[in-house]
């Protein structure tokens, strides 16, 4: 009995420490690959367009990675302890990547600083969700027990 115990308890602990270190290690990926587009796209922009228009650039570039980031955190196997908490939590560190490049190109637009924030958090916000709403989407069209018949009979009969 003791024996049982005591294996159950470290195969939790392996678990637990495995599916922790893989969410740990997805995210971090999907966070590297956001920051990356976003500097990528950030740089070259600079060195076309202007200050206004890169800060009117700039929530379009989070935006996009932002929801990129949210479809490859949604689509991952191994689902997170809190699905909302990581999404959030990756917009919100997109929207701040994008903010202090804006601010290390332009040390002198601080005056945009905030308002740039701002608005690069809530379409980073928005498009990441959005992102993770269209990667359960795209699982469920993919699976094989997928049928929109049935999903419209079950809408009616609710």
């Amino acid at each position: 009995m003791m024996t049982t115990l005591k294996q159950s308890k470290q195969s939790f602990t392996t678990f637990f420490r495995r599916q922790s270190l893989s969410s740990v290690m997805l995210f971090g990926k999907a966070a590297a690959s956001g920051i990356i587009g976003i500097a990528i796209l950030t740089g070259f922009a600079a060195t076309v367009l202007s200050v206004q228009a890169l800060a009117t650039f700039l929530p379009i570039a989070v935006a996009f990675n932002s929801a990129f980031c949210g479809y490859a955190l949604a689509e991952a196997e191994e689902p997170f302890l809190s699905r909302k908490s990581a999404l959030l939590t990756m917009a919100i560190l997109l929207a701040l990547t994008g903010s202090a490049l804006l601010f290390l190109i332009y040390p002198w637009s601080l005056l945009f600083l905030w308002k740039q924030l701002l608005i690069c958090a809530a379409a980073a916000i928005a498009l990441c969700y959005s992102g993770a709403w269209l990667a359960d989407k795209n699982r469920k069209l993919q699976s094989p027990t997928y049928s929109p018949s049935a999903q419209k009979e079950e809408r009616h009969q609710s």
